[in-house]
């Protein structure tokens, strides 16, 4: 039963963090409703782990919560150079994969960001002195590292 609840949970959140990844790529912001679903989904996962008494998993949950909260102090002391809803965003996550493998998604997702830097600034010379959209990346990050 736990791994059918797990994989329900991956692919919402998938399909949640998807919708968002589209949105911040399209108009780089992120309706809160989704940020608030997918928190939700996030926060009735910890319950189910509490109640099935997976005890590892849910202080993983935590540790990964740990991480979003930590980059969301880093968005308010850089005065948002790093987006508040990819530091939320990250804090989901994490509470679904777990610090370890929350590491790992971001690793993905900040190569898929040098890859796209990198191409980027081969075709335009003045492409860097704008922002870019995370969550597209930390998509990517979660569809092969987090999922796969």
């Amino acid at each position: 039963m736990y791994e059918i609840v797990r994989m329900g949970i991956t692919l919402a959140l998938l399909a949640l963090l998807g919708v968002m990844a589209f949105k911040d790529w399209k108009t780089k912001e992120v309706p809160v409703i989704y940020l608030i679903v997918s928190g939700a989904v996030a926060a009735l996962e910890m319950v189910y782990l509490l109640a099935a008494g997976q005890m590892l998993q849910f202080r993983l949950g935590i540790s990964g919560l740990l991480l979003g909260v930590g980059c969301t102090f880093i968005s308010y002391r850089t005065k948002e150079k790093i987006g508040y809803a990819d530091s939320v965003a990250i804090g989901i996550v994490g509470t679904h994969l777990g610090i370890w493998r929350m590491i790992g998604v971001l690793l993905l997702s900040f190569f898929c960001v040098f890859v796209r830097v990198v191409l980027k600034e081969g075709l335009h010379k003045d492409s860097l002195k704008k922002s870019m959209p995370f969550l597209p990346f930390l998509f990517l990050g979660y569809l092969g590292a987090g999922v796969i």
